[in-house]
């Protein structure tokens, strides 16, 4: 028992470097504390009445034994001269403290107390607690006002006593717990050291045996020498401090010159972490291996940068899979279109055909170009083919921020997918028939009608030539189901109504001009819309001209917002015909950010191209909060050909 209490309260004899400058440091800082007993004892004596010069000569005076063993004696000895010290300094505060408020100033004892644990030695705790019993005793018989501010008894000194009695031994527990446990970190590290390197070898195999690859970077962007087995098998071996873009160099140049150009901003400091973690690339390509990268910031003490950990995963099998799933999923979305509108579908497709034929051609000017992939990443999302609007939306993105033609390893992807699209089709579908001719039942026996009874051949001439016509009815249906999947993309309730009055086109020659009217509900639907809203679509004939109209109930166009952007853009914009035409032009739009639905100010100019080339017109009435109409204006003759055309 009393060997298990001395292994307790009394240290080592040893002295670490670590304990001498933990007691160094704490001794100056309580010898700080004390100092300023002096300035508030007086102002306590002050209030109390009880000597101010009494207070300054006391309290200086106690101060003296502190002072000179902090500057003789060792630290461990030292501090057990300013444990004495700080309860003697407790005892004149309850002494100056006299009055109503004396027997509060004893919660001064325990703080003191508690305080001592600091020194990590249960010897500092009992010296505190056995010079508060001393105090206390003493003063009781000699000087009682000093402790007690009424007549106590000798049990109210016994019940302090069990309040320090009950103190003492969880002050104590601190003071050793703390002592092991940190000022004894020495012995911790040396016996832990031992744990980590059994520990490093077990990694070791671990890193060299896995299927990732882990390493870690510098500042500089040089690898660390401990990395996985994997890391040397992906980008080769080499010395520690190596940048590790030069590691990439060899088998991804392109992910090495942007990871070099990523490294520097990070490196600067000038832009916030996570951005510029957001800027190195996320995977590269090694042969036909796809190597996730992975990075995690490793932060020093005051929140700075100090290494990155890389963990790379190769996750080539993983996008094959998911890949799979997805053209699995497309190939069902475009089936459920031909079931909902074939011929609708196949206009698409013939649509498409024409434009992967301009995307194709390395002579295909770099505007036509944009436009072209604009218009099919748009119908193609449409019609379910997300991959291929995605491919179409990185080469619009690289040609707005280039300007230049992007090379095959963005335009192959498109072909790629156009072609296995094209091929899943004629599965699907088949094409053999698709210059059939087909006639609804009631179609069939108007026109047997009109032939047994005499009708002149010209009439049966346009009602036959009509069968190869579309109602606008018809058109304007399938655009307000495009409308309608294109506001459910945007999680937005749209109405849309339409009112062809069956006119007639010709499917043919109108293709070009709906594929690229789907921009014009496009922007109606993201721009002109909020929350909820309505949308008409209408065909009509006045006179000699056929008109296309388009009307949404939104807030109207920001023609403020368009006058300043063609001002910056140097396009005329002084009245509301020139405004009108900055509306149209390529690269102009009022929206603050790209998305895969609008921003880029290109579909729009496309819809005006095609317009005028169609020999039309274009109409917009727009006053803010009152909506928007844009009317399509052509020649009426441009509606359909001539039966006799039709037949050659």
């Amino acid at each position: 028992m009393l060997d298990s209490l001395k292994k307790v309260l009394l240290l080592p004899d040893e002295v670490s470097d670590v304990e001498r400058a933990h007691l160094e440091r704490v001794n100056r800082i309580v010898m700080g504390f004390f100092a300023l007993h002096i300035p508030v004892f007086m102002f306590v004596a002050w209030a109390c009445d009880t000597g101010v010069m009494n207070a300054f000569g006391l309290t200086t005076l106690a101060l003296v034994g502190p002072l000179v063993a902090w500057k003789t004696m060792p630290p461990r000895t030292a501090s057990l001269v300013f444990a004495f010290t700080t309860m003697c300094l407790g005892g004149l505060l309850v002494h100056f403290g006299q009055g109503p408020m004396q027997i509060e100033m004893h919660f001064y004892f325990f703080v003191l107390l508690g305080l001592l644990a600091i020194y990590a030695n249960p010897m500092v705790i009992v010296v505190g607690a056995a010079t508060i019993a001393v105090h206390h005793l003493l003063l009781y018989f000699l000087l009682p006002s000093s402790v007690f501010n009424y007549n106590a008894s000798i049990w109210v000194v016994l019940v302090h006593a069990l309040f320090v009695v009950l103190q003492t031994p969880a002050a104590i527990a601190i003071a050793r717990g703390f002592f092991d446990n940190v000022i004894g970190l020495e012995k911790i590290v040396r016996e832990r050291t031992a744990a980590l390197d059994a520990r490093n070898e077990d990694m070791h195999l671990l890193l060299d045996n896995c299927g990732q690859g882990f390493l870690t970077l510098d500042l500089s962007g040089g690898i660390s020498a401990e990395r996985s087995a994997a890391v040397a098998g992906w980008l080769g071996d080499a010395p520690a401090g190596t940048p590790f873009w030069q590691l990439l160099e060899e088998r991804a140049p392109k992910a090495a010159m942007w990871f070099e150009l990523a490294w520097e901003s990070l490196a600067d400091g000038l832009m916030p972490l996570e951005l510029c973690l957001d800027q190195l690339p996320g995977e590269v390509r090694l042969g036909d291996e796809v190597i996730q990268l992975d990075f995690t910031p490793l932060l020093s003490a005051d929140g700075e940068l100090d290494r990155l950990l890389v963990v790379m995963t190769d996750v080539t099998a993983a996008r094959a899979r998911a890949l799979a799933e997805r053209r699995q999923q497309e190939v069902l979305a475009v089936f459920q279109r031909v079931l909902e509108d074939r011929a609708g579908f196949l206009e698409f497709v013939d649509e498409g055909e024409r434009l992967m034929d301009q995307i194709s051609d390395p002579q295909t000017p770099v505007d036509l170009l944009q436009r072209a992939t604009h218009t099919l990443k748009g119908t193609s999302s449409i019609f379910g083919l997300e991959t291929l609007a995605e491919h179409c939306h990185a080469v619009e993105s690289h040609v707005v921020e280039s300007g230049d033609r992007p090379d095959d390893s963005l335009l192959t992807p498109i072909q790629n997918i156009w072609s296995a699209f094209r091929h899943d089709l004629g599965q699907m579908v088949g094409e053999q028939d698709r210059g059939t001719v087909e006639l609804r039942p009631e179609e069939y026996a108007a026109t047997l009608r009109a032939v047994l009874q005499g009708t002149p051949h010209q009439d049966l001439a346009e009602r036959i030539a009509g069968w190869r016509l579309e109602t606008t009815d018809q058109r304007l249906e399938r655009l307000a189901t495009q409308a309608k999947r294109i506001a459910a993309r945007l999680g937005k309730d749209v109405d849309v109504h339409v009112e062809g009055h069956d006119l007639r086109l010709h499917p043919e020659t109108w293709s070009e001009f709906w594929a690229a009217f789907i921009h014009a509900i496009r922007n109606a639907v993201d721009h002109g819309v909020e929350e909820s809203g309505e949308l008409v679509i209408a065909t009509r004939t006045t006179g000699d001209v056929f008109v296309v109209e388009l009307r949404d109930d939104g807030p109207g166009v920001n023609w403020t917002k368009v006058k300043e952007l063609a001002e910056q853009r140097g396009i005329p914009h002084e009245t509301p015909q020139d405004l009108q035409d900055a509306l149209f032009s390529d690269g102009l739009s009022t929206r603050e950010e790209v998305t895969e639905t609008s921003g880029r100010g290109v579909g729009m100019a496309a819809l005006k191209a095609v317009t005028l080339q169609r020999g039309g017109r274009i109409e917009v009435d727009s006053t803010p909060g009152n909506g928007t109409t844009f009317r399509f204006v052509f020649p009426q003759d441009t509606m359909a050909p001539e039966p006799e055309a039709m037949a050659a």
